[in-house]
């Protein structure tokens, strides 16, 4: 589903895929909720709730970490192991 090719927005969107796969802190509390204490993963659970972001993302915008972060979250949603059974 990555379909990034600068190395950079590859390597955040693929962390932040492992990340929620591994409840990892940086998408996590040690609470098992979710953490919205950082940027990727403000970004990471909009995207994952489906929730757009204010302007859109045109295409500069496309080419930002951040739009890497939240079409990771998007993308989780269907990767999620209940979706798989």
């Amino acid at each position: 589903m990555n379909k990034f090719e600068d190395p950079v927005l590859v390597k955040a969107y693929e962390s932040l895929t492992a990340s929620f796969f591994m409840k990892d802190k940086i998408l996590y509390l040690p609470s098992g909720e979710r953490s919205t204490s950082n940027k990727a993963a403000e970004l990471f659970w909009m995207g994952f709730d489906g929730v757009h972001r204010s302007g859109g993302w045109d295409s500069d915008a496309k080419r930002s970490i951040g739009y890497a972060y939240w079409r990771a979250g998007q993308d989780a949603v269907k990767l999620r192991p209940e979706k798989l059974s």
